[in-house]
């Protein structure tokens, strides 16, 4: 018996969807829930794969050059969400690794506190792409971002921090536009729909409304406008 969050069961609810759609039956108990999804028999992602699509991620959220180096060179290592290593030995590395990226490219030494935070909203971005290909998730992220209300909350701090680039994106990219409404609507109808049409044209420089930026988040990354 394995104790889990709502949202870890509502992702794992979603995995089991994807999976029977993907292959017509559902899992069996030798199967991974989390497969490749570009092959037709249940795998899981090479280790190769993982890293290539990792470091596509951290570019493009924006983590420092140096830190996605750091990445690469020590196999797959990144901080805790607290900063820390599991071990000192991991540090040592790691830091070994960004300081040798900065000495041949030359510029400051990375912003930890900002790199961190940019870092700790990777966890939350493959919700809304998920929620594209599962308007039933969706729905669950919207009800979690609706009831908590919570600024800790690792979704409602993704959506925050990306607010100011959100916002322009939904703003100049018409792809981005008509998707955010579309997932709007499957995940919530018509209402949210009509507030993300709205939220175009609104005199504030900055979306402020979770729902509306987290739909959009959905666009930016995961649909034409990625």
């Amino acid at each position: 018996m394995v104790r889990m969050t709502a949202d870890t069961a509502a992702r794992l609810e979603s995995q089991y969807r994807s999976f029977a759609e993907k292959f017509g039956r559902p899992p069996r108990p030798d199967e991974p829930i989390f497969f490749d999804p570009e092959v037709d028999t249940p795998q899981i992602a090479s280790l190769a794969k993982v890293a290539r699509e990792t470091v596509a991620l951290l570019q493009r959220v924006g983590l420092d050059p140096a830190w996605i180096h750091a990445y690469e060179q020590t196999g797959g290592l990144l901080p805790r969400p607290d900063g820390t290593f599991l071990t000192d030995q991991d540090a040592e590395e790691w830091y070994g690794a960004v300081e040798d990226y900065v000495s041949r490219h030359g510029g400051p030494d990375p912003d930890v506190s900002e790199n961190l935070l940019i870092l700790n909203t990777i966890a939350v971005l493959t919700d809304p792409q998920t929620g594209i290909a599962d308007p039933e998730y969706g729905a669950t992220l919207l009800q979690r971002l609706s009831s908590e209300g919570d600024a800790e909350d690792p979704l409602h701090a993704f959506v925050t921090y990306m607010a100011e680039h959100l916002t322009e994106r939904l703003r100049s990219d018409g792809g981005v536009r008509s998707e955010a409404q579309e997932h709007a609507r499957a995940w919530a109808g018509a209402e949210l729909a009509e507030r993300v049409r709205t939220a175009v044209s609104a005199d504030a420089r900055t979306i402020d409304d979770a729902e509306v930026l987290l739909v959009i988040a959905a666009a930016d990354h995961g649909g034409r406008g990625a």
